[in-house]
């Protein structure tokens, strides 16, 4: 049977039903139609469509309990079988069937029995809301978890990364640092020695020649007033003067040989006392260098990481709130939903539509539980709190217009510069890395530049010829660079003497000089 025809029928049985209430004055009795077949059979304590359509299909339209036919006291049966024996109910039963498939509850505003939409176009029901709305939250939980732990490993690696790498470059930086101290103190302990040795045998040579010189003027007097007085006084004087000369010849020798050695020891101990002590501050010097560079690496490196954790959390966090938003919007736009009572239960008769495209609005939402295990509804107002703490979290002086339900966004100082983005800030942060980075460099290439000079002018020579000027020259190095020294200096006598030295490196602006004036007693 068709359903065109099904229709058909039921209009004839609302006329049917019409004519029995005119006929009787009241509403009383049951009207089928059977295959095209009209009969009203009256009063009848059966609401099935078989007892007037026996072995037919057909409509039938019962009073119920003896009641009047009403939206309360009616029941309409479609199909063989159909039991309209509920008060206000349409039932639809397959043809040729027993079984109700569809139940229209008139009085309760329900449809039972609805079997799962699949076309665009077919109703949903119950059921299938609840696993459509299922399956959004844990695709919004797993999405949001997923990302959450993607976030937290990441930041956990990039973390020790930087830790590990911090502290590997400051042992490095230290170890190398350590033992340039070393080899430059040992370097400078060994020039000093050779310096300090050659001084003191070219003081001894002059002291001996210069004792000789005297003893000889000595002995050439004590020789002419010898002959002069007499031979034979001469003779005798000429042997004791030879005895006394030769005594004072040896005890000179032995004085200029002791004080030699004496000035020789002192000046050895002096210098050795003078490299220790350089040596020891300039090893401190760079053990404290190194632990203060290692110490600003590792709390930027740790500061930096801490920084890219929060922005990575705070991004993952905003995605997931987008994807889970655009989501809801998707489900919104297929589904129906339930108003729900100010005690938070759902209110079944009643639902409140946006209607067309523009969605579907829920009014009267509770606050919904904020927790792990919580699948309550949250509403403008509890995701306004949420955006407020979003929007302080993430700092630079984020906002969250509840107006225009948009944030305002951040800004970040780096140096003297702002930036509204987190690639922004973190390129800026990396080009005053590399900034700092090229003046260590420069700074190190002066250092040793220095150091070049240094060990030059430590190889110039001090005037040791009473009233004579000297002229020498020296080079020197450390690490990558070389100098050359030119000194001269003049002795005024044994006591004073005047020195100066002039230091560079070939193809650099830059010099070194020293003035030094030298006392002795």
């Amino acid at each position: 049977m068709k359903l065109t025809s099904i229709w058909g029928k039921v209009f004839k049985v609302s006329v049917l039903a019409c004519l029995i209430a005119q006929t009787n004055g009241v509403m009383a009795g049951s009207v089928n139609v059977c295959d095209g077949q009209e009969s009203a059979i009256g009063t009848t304590t059966t609401s099935n469509v078989s007892t007037g359509c026996t072995g037919k299909q057909g409509v039938a339209l019962y009073e119920w309990n003896l009641g009047g036919l009403s939206s309360d006291y009616a029941g309409i049966g479609i199909g063989i079988g159909a039991n309209g024996s509920a008060e206000g109910a349409v039932y639809i039963n397959a043809p040729n069937g027993t079984t109700i498939n569809s139940t229209v509850d008139m009085k309760n505003h329900q449809i039972n029995k609805l079997a799962d939409g699949t076309a665009n176009s077919d109703a949903v029901n119950l059921g299938q809301l609840k696993a459509s709305e299922a399956a959004a939250v844990a695709q919004s939980k797993a999405y949001t978890d997923t990302a959450k732990a993607d976030a937290i490993a990441q930041g956990k690696t990039y973390t020790d990364a930087a830790k590990a790498d911090a502290i590997a470059q400051g042992k490095t930086y230290t170890d190398l640092a350590k033992a340039d101290a070393i080899a430059q103190g040992k370097v400078y302990t060994d020039v000093a020695k050779a310096d300090a040795i050659a001084q003191g045998k070219t003081y001894t040579d002059l002291a001996k020649a210069d004792a000789i010189l005297i003893s000889n003027n000595y002995t050439d007097t004590a020789k002419a007033d010898a002959i002069a007085q007499g031979k034979t006084y001469t003779d005798l004087a000429k042997a004791d003067a030879i005895l006394i000369s030769n005594n004072y010849t040896d005890i000179a020798k032995a004085d200029a040989i002791a004080q030699g050695k004496t000035y020789t020891d002192l000046a050895k101990a002096d210098a050795i006392l003078i490299s220790n002590n350089y040596t020891d501050i300039a090893k401190a010097d760079a053990i404290a260098q190194g632990k203060t560079y290692t110490d600003a690496a590792k709390a930027e490196a740790i500061s930096t990481s801490n920084y890219y954790t929060d922005v990575a959390k705070a991004e993952a966090i905003a995605t997931s709130n987008t994807y889970t938003n655009q989501e809801i919007d998707k489900l919104s736009d297929k589904v129906v939903h339930y108003d729900v009572n100010a005690d938070g239960s759902t209110n079944k008769t009643s639902i409140t539509f946006a209607g067309g495209e523009n969605g579907t609005k829920l009014t009267n939402v509770a606050n919904g539980k904020i927790q792990a295990n919580s699948k309550d509804a949250v509403n403008g107002a509890q995701l306004n709190i949420t955006n407020q703490a979003l929007a302080e979290y993430l700092g630079g002086n984020t906002e969250y217009d509840t107006a225009t339900q948009s944030f305002k966004a951040p800004s970040f100082s780096v140096g003297n510069s702002k930036y509204n983005n987190v690639g922004d800030a973190i390129s800026a942060l990396d080009t005053r890395v590399d900034v700092v980075s090229n003046r260590v460099d420069k700074l190190e290439d002066k250092v040793e530049q220095g150091l070049a000079m240094s060990a030059a002018m430590a190889g110039l020579f001090q005037p040791y010829g009473v009233g004579k000027f000297n002229l020498t020259i020296a080079g020197g190095g450390y690490g990558s660079q070389g100098a050359l020294a030119l000194g001269s200096g003049y002795r005024f006598n044994e006591t004073a003497a005047f020195k100066v030295g002039l230091a560079a490196i070939p193809g650099k602006g830059k010099a070194s000089y020293n003035v030094g004036m030298n006392f002795e007693w």
